[in-house]
């Protein structure tokens, strides 16, 4: 083998011939991707208009109608990319029941932000949940959950909704922009060789015209901001156009730029990501979750009924107080009695699902179903519930001192919550049904609902 590797004829060491690399793919994308990647810039204008000015400079006052354009928009071209979604055996996809009801809470909470209806929530949170609603709505009509279903592994969904898949994908819509382009021009001229190269270089000047196009405001407006009478020259310049504000427009579109990258990396990333493959990478995330299950079921029993013991003791304590709130009778000053204490509570309740969660992912031979455990575990529960029952009890003495507000309205709906969540935990530990999914409608109804509510 060694003689192999030297000329015979000159006896000098030849260099062995690598193989040529495989060739990348040409990036390809379909019609309505790249139809998709265009109207893109429609929903994302108005969504950096909405937020530059309408909520950190509060120059707008019309920013309600930039958002309603920026979610139908979204909502239009979601639709547009998976509404023909089929199936690995060329079925149709089918959106259940829970995509609906994500809808309606995206539709109650949108109606109620574009349209200044209800007083429950603040302004910021229903952004908040029309973020939360749009985006879950996504997955759920592309048919990309974990589970193909609203389950436990929701921060699992979250972190694939948003940051795996949308910052992996991030330049694709550039990516399809110039695939577009790059097709219609080799389309036209396809008959010769040298068309094909200048239809290349038609493209790569209309490349360098975009980057032109987004250095130069920059250049002009740090130079502005360094010369007075630079800046006054260029709001010449401006009024000459006839619009003094038009560089305003300018700005929201170069803000529109990263939200358009970030939503259509959204919608394309779970369009060009297979159903099996996210569902894959849950079932590999829950096998790595196994590994970590290392401690004896009796350990956590232990655990858990040491904390069931101290909260007994505590209700023990608060039970005639408990009574007496719900009578209008209380024993200390309302506001540091029952707004102090109510929160107090909550954070505990917060604190035994933390404790449930680290027990189930970390405690040993889960599946042979330990009684000791469960017991602990729904004894546990049943304190939470106490422990709602309690703080409710202090709300009501606080609405019966200071009146009832909208406020109150949603510390109710948090202890409601927390208390279904209870429930379904129990019902998921007793019988083993899927109850996670029927907590999250419940709790999302009732959320959205609240938006609307005068």
């Amino acid at each position: 083998m060694s003689e192999m590797n030297y000329d015979p004829m000159t006896g000098e060491r030849l260099t062995p011939i690598a193989p040529p690399a495989p060739e990348r793919p040409r990036f390809t994308a379909s019609f309505r991707e790249k139809l998709c990647a265009f109207l893109m810039f429609i929903p994302a204008y108005f969504y950096a208009k909405m937020i530059s000015d309408g909520l950190f400079l509060d120059r707008d006052p019309d920013w309600r109608v930039d958002l309603g354009i920026f979610l139908l928009g979204t909502i239009a071209l979601t639709i547009l990319l998976f509404l023909d979604e089929k199936t690995p055996d060329g079925k149709r996809v089918r959106r259940g029941f829970e995509c609906i009801v994500w809808f309606v809470c995206l539709g109650l909470s949108g109606v109620s932000a574009v349209f200044n209806i209800g007083s429950v929530w603040w302004d910021y949170q229903k952004l908040l949940f029309i973020h939360g609603f749009l985006l879950y709505w996504i997955l759920s009509f592309s048919g990309r959950l974990t589970k193909g279903e609203s389950s436990s592994l929701l921060l699992l969904d979250a972190v694939n909704l948003l940051f795996a898949v949308p910052f992996r994908r991030y330049f694709y819509r550039i990516r399809t922009m110039i695939a577009a382009l790059r097709d219609a021009a080799a389309g036209k001229n396809a008959a010769s060789e040298a068309a094909e190269k200048k239809s290349g270089a038609v493209l790569w000047t209309l490349l360098a015209v975009l980057a032109a196009g987004i250095l130069f405001p920059i250049a002009v407006t740090l130079l502005a901001s360094a010369d007075e009478n630079f800046a006054h020259l260029v709001e010449n310049v401006f009024t000459l156009f006839g619009d003094a504000e038009w560089g305003y427009y300018i700005g929201w579109f170069f803000l529109s730029l990263p939200v358009a990258a970030y939503v259509f990396g959204v919608l394309d990333g779970f369009k060009r990501e297979e159903v099996s493959r996210v569902q894959d990478r849950g079932v590999r995330f829950l096998t790595g979750i196994r590994r970590l299950r290392q401690v004896p079921p009796l350990a956590w029993s232990v655990l858990i009924l040491i904390f069931s013991a101290v909260y007994t003791v505590f209700f023990v304590l608060q039970w005639d107080w408990v009574i007496d709130a719900f009578r209008g009778v209380c024993p200390a000053d309302p506001r540091t009695y029952a707004r102090e204490s109510f929160f107090a509570l909550l954070w505990v309740s917060f604190i035994n699902f933390l404790l449930l969660g680290i027990t189930h992912n970390s405690a040993r031979d889960l599946e042979k179903k330990s009684r000791i455990l469960t017991a602990a575990k729904i004894l546990l529960l049943l304190c939470n519930i106490v422990f709602c029952v309690i703080s409710f009890s202090k709300l009501v003495l606080y609405i019966s001192a200071h009146g009832f507000t909208m406020l109150r309205l949603q510390s109710s709906w948090l202890v409601l919550t927390l208390f279904l969540a209870c429930i379904a935990i129990i019902v998921n530990i007793l019988s083993g049904r899927k109850t996670m999914k029927y907590w999250m409608i419940v709790s999302g109804l009732l959320l959205a609902g609240l938006t609307v509510i005068a």
